[in-house]
C-alpha cells in the first residue's frame, strides 16, 4: 500500500514537471519573439540611419560646393576692383 502511494507522489511530482517545462517553452517561444521582434526594429533603425547619413553626405558635399563658388566669386570680384 505504501508503494501505490509512494508511486501517486512520484506520478504527481512527474506532471507538475511536465507543465512547468511547457511553461518554460512558452515563456522562451514569446521571449525569442519579442527579440525577433527588436532585431527588426534595429535593422529598421539601422537602415533609417544610414539614409540620414547618405542624406547629410549630400548636404555636406552641396554646401562645400557652395562655399566654393562663393570664394570663386570673391575672387574674380576682386580682381576686377
Amino acid at each position: 500500500m505504501d508503494l501505490d502511494k509512494l508511486f501517486e507522489g512520484i506520478y504527481a511530482i512527474q506532471k507538475q514537471i511536465k507543465g512547468f517545462q511547457q511553461e518554460m517553452r512558452e515563456e522562451i517561444t514569446g521571449i525569442k519573439g519579442e527579440v525577433s521582434e527588436i532585431k527588426r526594429d534595429i535593422k529598421n533603425i539601422n537602415e533609417r540611419l544610414d539614409r540620414i547619413e547618405a542624406s547629410l553626405e549630400l548636404l555636406a558635399n552641396r554646401q562645400f560646393k557652395h562655399e566654393t563658388e562663393i570664394e570663386v566669386m570673391k575672387k574674380k570680384f576682386f580682381t576686377r576692383v
